[in-house]
């Protein structure tokens, strides 16, 4: 038997859950999970998981026997950084989590020109709008736009993300262009982005430092950059979208920034992993390569 594989293994089995999410992440067969546990146990002579037709559950010894297999496992997830730092190129694989709209237009380029440069390493991406945990499915790392909602991520800001107050010129002319924040109450409706809180309630401050959190009907609710971006376009109501999402429609005059006394609180974009385990050196660098060359579009760049 390989004793780093099998409790490695047995890690991944209590961290994810199942046999099979475990299988999933290590890419083999669930029967080779199983028979690396039950080896294990053999081996140890004692049972360390208990299995029932629903759940997993650890045994007071497997609890034990787990906790310090994360310690050496994370000894030795550092003792293979520190040896790699000696090499210029990076191998094995990374897997990563963003958002879709971010994603496709930062992450993609930025990740895709960082394999170019370690020919060694493979990458793992998925991008969707849905806040994975890292733990269970996986995950390495994962980029998060806007409010942290999960507290107990370690996080490293990677740059900041500006948002704008725009609607279409038709739903100017019918509704009115508001140029106060307290004004969006009055017969105004806005599309908003239900995955996230700051897009929820609305928050302006003015030039002289004061907030405003103006509640016009919501009209769209969803859970689509690009859907609530057409429904802007077409006039149904304001959205207060990232400007990398709204920035070539208000070049093509389809959308026009609204108050410009006011500006949104702006958001911030995050590398996030998994407190407790050691972080690759792979890892390490691109995140400390995404800080450095990740550029958000910010409203004065469309003067």
């Amino acid at each position: 038997m390989n004793k780093f594989e099998d409790m490695e293994t047995f890690v991944r089995v209590v961290e994810s859950g199942s046999f099979t999410a475990a299988a999933d992440q290590m890419n083999v067969a669930k029967s080779a999970v199983s028979r690396r546990i039950n080896e294990l146990e053999k081996y140890l002579a004692t049972r360390l998981l208990q299995r029932t037709t629903r759940r997993l559950s650890l045994t007071e010894t497997g609890r034990f026997y787990y906790e310090r297999c994360i310690r050496l496992l994370d000894d030795l997830a550092e003792l293979e950084s520190l040896t790699q730092q000696r090499d210029a190129d990076l191998t094995g694989t990374i897997r990563i989590s963003g958002p879709m709209s971010f994603g496709m237009r930062y992450l993609i380029p930025l990740i895709s020109d960082f394999m170019q440069q370690h020919e060694g390493l493979q990458i793992d991406m998925v991008l969707d709008d849905r806040k994975h945990d890292l733990v269970a499915e996986g995950f390495d790392m994962a980029v998060r736009v806007g409010s942290l909602t999960q507290t107990h991520l370690v996080a490293k800001k990677l740059g900041v993300m500006e948002r704008v107050a725009a609607a279409s010129p038709a739903y100017l002319a019918r509704y009115g262009e508001p140029l106060h924040p307290d004004e969006l109450n009055e017969g105004h409706l806005s599309l908003v982005y239900s995955l996230a809180p700051e897009n929820l309630n609305w928050r302006f401050v003015g030039a002289d430092g004061g907030n405003y959190q103006p509640r016009p009907k919501t009209r769209l609710r969803t859970n689509s950059g690009p859907a609530l971006l057409d429904a802007t376009i077409k006039g149904l109501g304001i959205s207060t979208l990232p400007l990398f999402i709204t920035e070539q429609a208000m070049r093509e005059g389809l959308l026009q920034p609204i108050m410009p006394g006011y500006r949104l609180v702006e958001g911030a974009v995050y590398a996030v992993y998994a407190p407790g385990r050691q972080l690759s050196h792979k890892v390490r660098i691109l995140i400390d390569y995404l800080a450095k060359h990740l550029k958000v579009v910010r409203l004065a760049d469309l003067a």
